[in-house]
């Protein structure tokens, strides 16, 4: 099997140890995301645009973390937001905002959930993701 992923272009790693020892020696799985999985689902808060509009007025701060293409991104977006990619979050984690409640948005709703499952993954946690369209959060405001 290995051998035939190399010859399909994949470039292939020898684990030394396997998952044990990296997780032993403290290194974290980060998961896909899947939205079917009861223990992905228990890593995520979610919040509706509605409840959000609601806390904004109440001066509760929140940032934003766009996890949209750039391209997208760049047609539209939450003033102070920031773009990271939902494919390169884990590439670009450090550059995840902090401070205030951190809110994930994508056109998407499952890409917002894969975005805060990868975050609780990576020890990003209280991460809110926005359970529904990114444009009922603009239409709501």
């Amino acid at each position: 099997l290995v051998q035939q992923i190399s010859q399909a272009g994949y470039q292939v790693k020898y684990l030394s140890g396997g998952l044990a020892l990296y997780t032993a020696q403290g290194y974290n799985l980060v998961s896909f995301g899947n939205p079917n999985s009861p223990s992905d689902k228990a890593k995520v808060t979610f919040i509706f645009a509605d409840e959000l509009k609601q806390k904004i007025k109440q001066k509760e701060i929140f940032s934003f973390l766009d996890v949209r293409p750039s391209s997208q991104y760049q047609k539209s977006h939450i003033k102070g937001s920031v773009n990271i990619p939902l494919e390169e979050l884990e590439k670009r984690k450090n550059d995840v905002p902090v401070g205030g409640n951190l809110v994930v948005v994508d056109q998407n709703p499952i890409r917002s959930f894969q975005a805060a499952v990868r975050l609780y993954d990576m020890n990003i946690l209280g991460v809110l993701c926005l359970n529904e369209d990114l444009n009922n959060l603009r239409e709501s405001k």
